[in-house]
């Protein structure tokens, strides 16, 4: 793999000025330590597998991807990497997803943008652990996405095979967006080229060093980030207490719920504040994929007819940072658990607003003993509002065609002329609720 700018080997004068960019903790901490040990630099296209199996991948320069093991990685890069089977990494450029994708469903875990460093859990973990390594799948970019209107007609496809050499036949589910979407930006016919990059750190980073003081600094950073990176999944047990003691009010009540929508809530809770991704619109920003080259193409390509191709990925409702709305929707779960199947959503999307109600009732009441946490302070800061597009004007579930007065990013697509409609009645606004601060 001679000459290849995708995958190759850098010191720290060539890595650091994206190191400081991304995550510039970190690169102070080399800055102050004598050692210069060596990166590998990886270049991925939008929707390379980073991780395929919990196998690494790596991309070529004639966009390639090879396993780690391969007979085409350098007997060097494979002696560096193979520390870990997701060796430590920091995210210098665009995004990645970890996901499962189990039948005809996605189930997203984390969206990784710059500043990230990979590979903590896998790296820092002894080799006898708890941790399964072998079934997630790392994309480049976003997995979890989808534009709002339908893109399935066959006729308006047809144009996208012609310009842009897509193989896939038109997508009959969101999950299938990304396929076509991938086969796009990587056609040669694609003009802004989009690409994710990682900085791993070899294995001599690792090579422990109690009398170096550099080393000491440089590890307890790493224990830092995977212990700020693992603080949900930490307190997972008394999540579960106090949604035993919310079962207990329910009962106490004597209400009776499906256990599917006690699922849902929990997703639900997890997103705002913020352990689980939500879906937002891709605006003004390319780190999940060059989503406004993409619009470009169907409107003007594929002919998007009426309706403005919103685009939505996975992002993170970081607020009061980030006040943009944030959303789950009934028809694209994103929990672990087995999918919820209804056959009447506004009536479900009723139920799961009248337990959060009165889960949010019961935790201002201090009666889940939450006080003091993220979750208390989700119940005095963030407002749900739930949507569907069959509601009425009276109805107390609010009618998705509303969406955009709160939500302007809904409808901010370049080149979009006026006239065309936000797609009220698309599979994400059949049963979601908006998080959004007060």
């Amino acid at each position: 793999m001679k000459n290849n700018s995708n995958i190759e080997i850098i010191n720290w004068e060539q890595a650091r000025k994206s190191v400081k960019a991304a995550e510039p903790e970190l690169a102070d901490i080399i800055d102050n330590w004598q050692v210069r040990h060596s990166f590998i630099r990886v270049r991925y296209n939008y929707g390379d597998k980073v991780l395929k199996g919990g196998i690494l991948h790596l991309t070529d320069k004639d966009g390639v991807s090879h396993p780690i093991h391969s007979a085409d990685i350098s007997e060097e890069i494979k002696e560096q990497l193979s520390y870990s089977n997701m060796p430590l990494g920091v995210i210098t450029a665009g995004s990645n997803e970890v996901f499962l994708e189990t039948g005809e469903r996605v189930i997203p875990l984390v969206f990784f943008k710059p500043g990230v460093i990979m590979g903590l859990w896998e790296s820092l973990e002894e080799k006898a652990s708890y941790l399964i390594k072998q079934i997630w799948d790392v994309s480049a970019g976003a997995r979890s996405i989808f534009m709002l209107p339908s893109i399935s007609q066959r006729v308006p496809h047809e144009q996208l095979k012609k310009h842009y050499g897509v193989k896939r036949s038109a997508p009959s589910t969101l999950y299938d967006h990304h396929q076509v979407f991938t086969q796009i930006i990587q056609s040669q016919n694609f003009k802004k080229p989009w690409m994710h990059e990682i900085l791993f750190l070899g294995k001599d980073w690792l090579t422990p060093n109690n009398q170096d003081i550099g080393w000491l600094r440089f590890h307890n950073y790493l224990l830092k980030k995977a212990w700020q990176l693992s603080a949900y999944n930490r307190n997972i047990t008394t999540f579960d207490r106090i949604w035993l003691l919310f079962s207990q009010e329910l009962e106490a009540k004597g209400i009776k719920v499906n256990p599917q929508l006690i699922t849902i809530l929990k997703q639900i809770v997890a997103i705002a504040i913020g352990a689980a991704p939500g879906f937002r619109p891709i605006v003004k920003t390319d780190v999940a994929a060059p989503a406004a080259t993409l619009q470009k193409i169907y409107l003007n390509t594929y002919g998007l007819k009426n309706y403005i191709p919103t685009i939505m990925a996975l992002d993170y409702f970081s607020s009061p940072q980030n006040n943009e709305p944030i959303y789950y929707s009934l028809q694209i779960q994103t929990q672990m658990e087995p999918i919820c199947k209804f056959k009447n959503t506004l009536s479900e999307i009723r139920e799961i607003k009248m337990l959060l109600e009165f889960f949010i009732e019961l935790v201002l009441e201090g009666k889940l003993k939450v006080a003091g946490t993220l979750i208390d302070w989700v119940a005095k800061n963030v407002q749900f509002d739930f949507y569907h597009p069959d509601t009425t004007r009276h109805d107390d579930i609010q009618n998705s065609k509303y969406l955009p007065s709160r939500d302007k990013a809904l409808i901010e697509v370049r080149g979009a002329k006026r006239g065309r409609k936000f797609a009220h009645a698309s599979p994400l606004a059949k049963g979601c609720v908006q998080i959004r601060m007060k």
